[in-house]
């Protein structure tokens, strides 16, 4: 089951004093912009945890492993050849953070290029394919 938490799409005070505001990043897609780039991902990663991610993700029936999705897409990171990337977060059952990488569509949709996660200790990166 696909969750929502309250206030995903709000900016978290904490990281605005770090790293400054954000607000304007959190607009940029909402809850069904999410969902379509999560459903539209699923058959495009094959690593054993996202391919478990989104099998929970999208099991409506599924109460006990909920994935929650924590934050819209915010904090704009700096790119080697300029620019920024955004990416939204997601939580699932076990309490593993997932950072979904995203990039826009001709059509202005979302896809996910990129899914990471930390995997006892270690940064797992898996790519679009």
């Amino acid at each position: 089951m696909l969750d929502f938490k309250k206030g995903w799409n709000l900016e978290i005070q904490k990281y605005a004093s770090k790293y400054g505001h954000y607000a304007a990043y959190l607009e940029s897609f909402d809850s069904k912009a999410i969902i379509s780039a999560l459903w539209d991902a699923k058959d495009h990663y094959h690593d054993q945890w996202t391919t478990k991610l989104f099998k929970n993700a999208q099991d409506i029936h599924d109460s006990v492993n909920v994935v929650t999705i924590e934050q819209g897409t915010h904090q704009p990171e700096d790119q080697v050849g300029g620019g920024f990337i955004l990416h939204f977060t997601g939580r699932d059952a076990d309490g593993v953070a997932f950072h979904f990488y995203i990039k826009q569509r001709q059509n202005g949709d979302p896809y996910i290029f990129e899914i990471t996660y930390m995997d006892s200790g270690h940064l797992v990166r898996c790519q679009y394919a």
